[in-house]
């Protein structure tokens, strides 16, 4: 799994959709996860089942394969056309090998991220960003069947994700996993090898950027409580299986994590967002409501999941306005924005026309 993650999947897909292809002969081997000296969905499926743990290896394929440094692919589209060199024949070792060369292709990994050996840092990109997802938290009782609802407030311009969810198996019994309001989703998108250690992971992807009202339901989680207990004491996610980490369309990394948020009847009442006008050509008025007095800030997003604006103040109870100029945005697009105040995240769009 070195360098192995679902942002590779995005690239391999969107290779096979002509969206965008893999520029380089050596990305195209990598990407060909089954040997089958193409590329096609069923080296999708190979990575997937390999993320998700259900395979610990790929089935025909070697970890790394290594090719001649000094060949020259006839057709670097195709490096298939002809048998590349992977062997590299010496006879008589006697003096500097110096101009013996070769490139490391490690299989799966299309963004170049593997890390050849314990000393190298994984090549990875991080945005600095934060994708939250959401369960609320509550006391389950013995016996009872609970469905656990998965929202998140700022899910905005991802194009895929990836973790692994623990559940304490004294505590719950897992039935099943519903599918929600995210595109594309299906079972095929979770491993349940390891339900038996309480483990359940998961890896999705988009051919675009996705973004999700707070209030969407991801997908649901189905659990029997063996006993009673707390919630957020039995479920975590983590990164022990399948690592935890999200991707905007550029590649770069977000942070993730599961938030298990409680009703509070303390400044949560909603915020009334207007957009106006939307869309705009000089500027455009976010105007709120708060319940109280507070400190608020606003944070705009490119399509690529880029921070290119933040809008932070204090605030008055009742209505207030924020204006986004045309002159802070870098260029005529769609752009996502995530108001967020005491009480609550509310997240939108934003098109900006010339």
């Amino acid at each position: 799994m070195n360098g192995v993650s679902t942002y590779d999947m995005v690239l391999i897909r969107k290779h096979i959709l002509g969206m965008e292809y893999l520029d380089s002969p050596y990305k195209i081997i990598a990407a060909d996860v089954n040997h089958s000296n193409g590329i096609t969905t069923y080296d999708l499926v190979e990575i997937q089942k390999a993320i998700l743990h259900i395979t610990d290896a790929f089935a025909n394929n070697t970890s790394w394969r290594f090719v001649d440094a000094a060949y020259v692919f006839p057709n670097p589209t195709n490096p298939f056309v002809e048998v590349f060199p992977e062997v590299y024949n010496i006879n008589d070792l006697n003096g500097n090998m110096n101009a013996v060369d070769f490139k490391a292709i490690k299989i799966g990994d299309v963004n170049g991220s593997a890390a050849p050996n314990d000393f190298d840092e994984p090549n990875e990109e991080r945005s600095g960003d934060h994708l939250e997802l959401s369960i609320k938290d509550e006391a389950l009782s013995g016996g009872q069947t609970y469905t656990l609802d998965v929202t998140s407030e700022n899910f905005q311009a991802i194009i895929g994700y990836q973790f692994t969810l623990r559940f304490n198996t004294e505590q719950l019994d897992f039935q099943s996993v519903e599918m929600g309001e995210l595109p594309n989703l299906s079972e095929a998108n979770f491993g349940f090898r390891r339900l038996e250690e309480g483990v359940l992971t998961t890896s999705w992807n988009n051919d675009e950027p996705t973004s999700m009202d707070k209030d969407a339901v991801l997908f649901s989680l189905v659990f029997v409580a063996r006993q009673q207990t707390q919630l957020s004491q039995a479920l975590h996610l983590g990164s022990d299986y399948t690592k935890a980490e999200a991707y905007y369309e550029t590649g770069e990394l977000l942070d993730l994590s599961l938030d298990f948020s409680a009703p509070s009847t303390v400044n949560r009442q909603p915020s009334t967002v207007s957009i106006t006008p939307n869309p705009f050509k000089a500027s455009s008025v976010i105007g709120f409501t708060l319940p109280a007095a507070q400190e608020a800030a606003l944070f705009v997003h490119d399509a690529a999941g880029r921070l290119v604006m933040v809008r932070k103040g204090s605030f008055a109870k009742g209505y207030n306005e924020v204006r986004v100029s045309k002159s802070e945005l870098p260029s005529a697009g769609t752009y996502f924005f995530r108001l967020q105040t005491a009480g609550e995240v509310t997240t939108g769009k934003l098109v900006l026309v010339e």
